[in-house]
Order: structure tokens, then C-alpha cells, then sequence
């Protein structure tokens, strides 16, 4: 399928060239062609930002996830780092009609799928303990997100689900002896909930299960 040969202009066409290369990314895949199905997504990816349409950031993440299946896996998480980095540059342009919080909360939800989507490509590698790490990144920015909502309830619910959340991966990196701790430490982060605190708060977390988890 190779039905797009040059750059839309107009909104209505740039929609449509972008429906019709994700649908041919999905027949490709289907048919087992995950080259030129990573191909029509990354076509597509370009494309996004030169719409005013509001699309869900699972739509951009179709192709990281394309790219860890055909094998691609440094590529994919390359991808996933763009991505990041395109939404902080597009967010506060495709919605300047909403205060800083109400950005944020809305940038944070969506780093929170991508996180969550960095969790899936490294478990479907085997790489648990980076899986762990992006487990617990995306579950700090969805609480940060529901705390710049004001949604309380939201955030009482993460704060306390965190082991449940994180026992499964806890298990495939045979860490439970230091479950206890780490999910201490990530309770703490969310009783506090705030942006200024995640940086900190990652390094942290990547600091503990580099040294306190094991490779398997």
C-alpha cells in the first residue's frame, strides 16, 4: 500500500493521509511487513505536527511500538524520546487557551502513556528492571496529573495501589526482598505529588534499582 506520495497542504488532507497511513500500517503489520509498516508510521509521525487536530498521543506511539517488533529495539526507544520532546514544544501552542496547570496536567497524563509504553517495550525485551523504572515514572506522572486536576480521590487510589501496581514486575526481576523499600519510597513521592519534585524523585528510583536489584 503506497498510496500517499507527497505532502498534504490543507488540514482536511493532511486527516486523511494520516488515517490512510495508519490504516496501511496496519494491513502491512497484519500481512507481516513490519519494515513498511514502521515506514507509513514514521510518514505519519511527521505529519502530526502540522495539523491543528488534537490527536492522542497513543496515535504517535504506534510507531515505537512497530519499531521493538520488527526488532528495532534502540530505535524504538529513540522514537519514544522525540515523541516526549515534540509534546513539550507542541503543548503549550495547540493549547493556548488553558492556564499552566491545566497544561501540565494534561502534558503529564500523556507522559504517562509514554512512560507506561517504555515499560511494555523493555518487558517485551526481558530489560525488567528498566521496565520497573518506567512502571513507576508512569504511575508518578498520572498522580502528579490527577494532583494538578485537583482530583484527590485519584491520587488517594495510586497512593495506595503503588504494590500492587509494582509486585508482578517486583517478581520477573526476583526482587521482592526490596519491594518493601521501594514502594516506601514511592509513597512518599505521592503523598507530596508535586512536578518540582519528579526529577528528583526519578533519579531516586533509577539509583535504587541500579543498585539494589540484580540482572537476571
Amino acid at each position: 500500500m503506497n498510496r500517499v506520495t507527497e505532502i498534504p497542504t490543507s488540514k482536511e488532507s493532511i486527516d486523511e493521509t494520516i488515517r490512510t497511513l495508519h490504516l496501511g500500517a496496519t494491513e502491512k503489520a497484519n500481512a507481516g511487513d513490519m519494515d513498511g509498516a514502521v515506514d507509513l508510521l514514521q510518514r505519519s509521525n511527521k505529519l502530526f505536527s502540522k495539523t491543528a487536530t488534537i490527536y492522542p498521543v497513543e496515535a504517535r506511539l504506534k510507531l515505537p511500538l512497530y519499531l521493538q517488533k520488527a526488532g528495532k529495539f534502540d530505535d524504538a526507544i529513540k522514537e519514544l524520546g522525540s515523541i516526549n520532546d515534540i509534546l513539550d514544544e507542541e503543548y503549550e501552542k495547540k493549547f493556548p487557551h488553558l492556564t499552566k496547570e491545566e497544561r501540565m496536567a494534561l502534558l503529564f497524563h500523556d507522559k504517562s502513556t509514554i512512560n507506561d509504553k517504555a515499560r511494555l517495550i523493555h518487558e517485551r525485551e526481558r530489560k525488567f528492571k528498566d521496565a520497573l523504572y518506567f512502571r513507576i515514572l508512569s504511575i508518578a506522572f498520572s498522580a502528579v496529573a490527577c494532583n494538578l486536576q485537583g482530583l484527590a480521590e485519584s491520587v488517594e487510589i495510586i497512593q495506595g495501589t503503588w504494590r500492587k501496581k509494582l509486585d508482578p514486575l517486583l517478581k520477573k526481576c526476583k526482587a521482592q526482598d526490596v519491594g518493601d523499600v521501594l514502594v516506601r519510597q514511592c509513597e512518599s513521592f505521592t503523598e507530596i505529588c508535586t512536578s518540582d519534585g519528579l526529577p528528583t524523585f526519578s533519579r531516586d528510583i533509577h539509583e535504587f534499582i541500579a543498585h539494589k536489584i540484580q540482572d537476571i
